[in-house]
């Protein structure tokens, strides 16, 4: 309990997190490939790191004044 909020549990969560993400960035790969449409992965992709770079640089200083 309380392991977020150490540096240990930091590193062990943003790892997780980089990893789940790989994994499905490389999901989004095969599966366009079985259906030979790259646009499919190249959309999950594009949309997924959006996402995360929305979130690295705007979203924390929302969460930080939110909490």
């Amino acid at each position: 309990k309380g392991i977020s909020k150490t540096r240990l549990g930091l590193i062990s969560l943003s790892a997780a997190s980089i990893g789940d993400a790989a994994a499905w960035c490389l999901l989004a790969l095969v599966l366009s490939c079985i259906k030979d449409n790259l646009v499919v992965a190249s959309i999950a992709i594009i949309g997924g790191t959006s996402y995360a770079l929305f979130f690295l640089l705007i979203g924390k200083n929302i969460l930080k004044y939110i909490l």
